[in-house]
């Protein structure tokens, strides 16, 4: 079996519990031929340490997380883009390599450019024209058309031109200043979501401090926010609204792709829905919420890794108690490795494999029974450190690109190509083998903060030292090359 036919099985049509039984409740069954609605939800800084299904010695409680695992896969050989939040977020939602844009390396603030251009396939674009709603809910960091009182609006093309200090706001006496009470331009309502409602950079660190809803802010960024504490525990220095408060963003996410579930479930029953669900936890600074102080062993942060498997559990029992669970496909995972890496592998920013290397849980939850037509009762892989088979865990290597093409490009649109032809998976008519160590697609060099890349090879990271200005084609890629391969994917009957 192929890389893109495993991905269409786990991503279309199946159920994949650890052991061979359905709920013990009667769910209510699958309906054949409904497209799927998909939640992918997102953490940021959150590392494979962290979780409990992956780490039995976490000190941080993960029971949604664990529990999704548990009715689903879990990849122990996922890989984000890079190992900074920009870059990966790029990476999901185009599905092309992630240094592609005028940015080569770091990450955007708050009052900077967009990244991605007018026109530019996402997920969620290439989603509405297959018939599905779809919701951006959470940290965007991409970049944004901020309208300035001098009437410029930011746009991709002079994104190097206004980059440098552009995690504050412009200088007054230009006129750049940003005019808060115009629509913002180039965010997540252009690129394909019918729904917004989001941050502009991260959540709790970067101004201007608000909520923007489709193309409007919701409030006026008229006061600098409060900067109290420490390093890591306090914000950077930025606009404000009235009565932002870092400690409830998650909680409002949370809430809002669980409004956004609901009313699409009453007002649309029959039409598919997609949730882009980007949490600020465990980001710093690790300011967690009341009743969140104490959940973890692990301090502040662990709280904050905590709060983000809340939010998951708040999608989880949204979709049991609307009674779509059966049709809905949810995927767990984080941008980067965690910022410290004290539960397990990864600092974020490295290059090497620690910093990209992240939990990623595909949790199916359709129900099926042993005579089903691509229906996989069972998996079971056998790695390079444990010949044994593990239910439930899959070692083949995954980007999160893959949200993008093959996983929803073959599965939800019978092959229609989702990304341009430079970084797609079928590029020359080249396919991965599962068991394959080695992925040649540029797309799925995984890079740290500053562009240079690191593919894995043999469950190590091969640093290529190529600088990411250099734009890669087709032809880069070798037609043939020898390389290691892992035992092959089992599955039990």
């Amino acid at each position: 079996m192929d890389r893109r036919r495993f991905l269409k099985a786990t991503a279309g049509y199946i159920a994949l519990p650890a052991l061979p039984v359905c709920l013990a409740r009667q769910p209510r069954p699958r309906q054949v031929g409904r497209l799927p609605n998909i939640v992918f939800v997102m953490a940021d800084d959150m590392g494979i340490g962290d979780v409990g299904c992956y780490n039995p010695d976490s000190k941080i409680p993960t029971p949604n997380m664990d529990k999704l695992a548990g009715q689903g896969i879990r990849f122990t050989d996922a890989h984000s883009p890079s190992a900074v939040c920009t870059p990966t977020r790029y990476g999901v939602l185009t599905g092309r390599y992630c240094w592609r844009t005028w940015l080569k390396k770091n990450v955007v603030g708050g009052y900077t450019n967009p990244l991605i251009e007018p026109g530019r396939t996402t997920v969620g674009s290439f989603l509405q024209r297959q018939g599905y709603r779809t919701a951006c809910i959470g940290k965007w960091h991409l970049g944004l058309g901020w309208t300035r009182r001098n009437g410029y609006v930011g746009n991709a093309a002079d994104g190097p031109k206004y980059f440098n200090g552009s995690w504050q706001d412009g200088d007054s006496e230009k006129g750049m200043d940003v005019d808060f009470t115009k629509p913002v331009q180039g965010g997540p309502a252009d690129l394909g979501f019918d729904y917004a409602w989001f941050t502009a950079a991260c959540s709790t660190i970067d101004g201007p401090f608000c909520y923007i809803e489709n193309r409007r802010t919701v409030g006026i960024p008229d006061r600098m926010i409060p900067i109290e504490g420490k390093r890591d525990y306090r914000p950077r220095r930025g606009w404000t609204v009235e009565g932002f408060d870092l400690r409830e963003v998650d909680t409002v996410f949370a809430n809002k792709a669980v409004e956004f579930i609901e009313k699409n479930h009453k007002d649309s029953p029959d039409k598919p829905f997609f949730v882009y669900l980007a949490l600020s936890s465990p980001h710093a600074p690790w300011l967690p919420p009341d009743f969140m102080k104490g959940k973890s062993k692990e301090g502040p942060r662990g709280d904050l890794v905590a709060w983000a498997d809340w939010a998951l559990g708040r999608v989880l029992d949204t979709l049991d108690r609307t009674g779509l669970a059966n049709d809905t496909l949810v995927i767990m995972t984080s941008d980067n490795g965690p910022r410290h890496g004290a539960n397990g592998p990864g600092q974020r920013g490295e290059k090497q494999r620690r910093g990209h290397a992240v939990d990623k849980i595909l949790g199916h939850r359709f129900d099926c029974s042993p005579t089903d037509a691509g229906c996989v009762q069972r998996v079971g892989v056998a790695t390079d450190d444990s010949p044994h088979e593990c239910p439930g865990c899959v070692q083949v290597v995954a980007c999160q690109r893959d949200l993008h093409a093959p996983a929803v490009a073959d599965h939800v649109a019978n092959g229609q190509a989702t990304g341009d032809d430079q970084d797609r998976n079928h590029v020359a008519g080249q396919r991965m083998n599962l068991g394959c160590a080695v992925d040649h697609r540029p797309a799925n060099a995984c890079t740290d903060r500053n562009g240079c890349n690191g593919q894995h090879r043999s469950g190590r990271a091969r640093i290529a030292h190529q600088p990411a200005q250099r734009t890669l084609q087709p032809s880069d890629q070798p037609a043939h090359r020898p390389h290691r391969v892992r035992q092959p994917l089992r599955i039990a009957e």
